[in-house]
């Protein structure tokens, strides 16, 4: 694949992931090896990517009826454009808007967490906006400190996370999904 030699990679980093002394030496040979192989959806994420510091100590993870609390949202759409995050849209009237973010922005970090850090870990991955919409999210009707560049300016924006529009719908045996309909008339009577 890629022209490599793949026995002999594996050999060389199977002695690199042997020798490391813990979990961060052992993900970092293994993105070493996995960055040989021309692809932009392969990498190691990093423990700290998935990260919940926005949950207090004890914070029970489940509601009601021992199923998994839902998280709320900021209402921000976030994606990828030349190794940096940016909003992509931001949904009317949700926390994102009325906190003032518009799209464009370029989003630096979310509650200290730097999306600079995330591409120089995983390099082009193409989920690192995913992540991004990980960390924004969290219990509904808590904060998020998230840090824009706008224009060249740096912009701090505290954004409060909701209950997620739409109902909870479940088709067949895939998991439930929230789903909301929007829908205008164009022109006409």
């Amino acid at each position: 694949m890629a022209g490599l030699d793949w026995q002999a990679i594996h050999d060389q980093y199977l002695r690199e992931l042997q020798a490391a002394r813990g979990p961060e030496e052992a993900r970092a040979a293994m993105s070493r090896m996995i960055h040989r192989l021309p692809s932009s959806h392969l990498a190691i994420i990093p423990a700290w990517a998935y990260s919940r510091s926005d949950l207090p100590t004890g914070t029970p993870q489940a509601g009601q009826n021992g199923k998994e609390s839902e998280d709320g949202v900021t209402g921000l759409m976030a994606g990828l454009i030349s190794h940096r995050v940016v909003v992509e849209s931001v949904d009317a009237g949700s926390g994102a808007a009325k906190s003032g973010v518009h799209p464009g922005w370029i989003i630096d970090s979310v509650d200290g967490k730097s999306t600079g850090d995330l591409f120089r870990s995983l390099g082009e991955a193409s989920f690192v906006s995913d992540i991004v919409e990980q960390w924004l999210s969290g219990p509904a009707n808590s904060a998020v400190n998230v840090s824009f560049t706008a224009g060249g300016k740096s912009i701090l924006r505290l954004i409060e996370r909701e209950a997620p529009p739409g109902q909870l719908a479940q088709f067949g045996n895939l998991p439930p999904e929230r789903v909301r309909i929007e829908y205008r008339r164009n022109g006409g009577k």
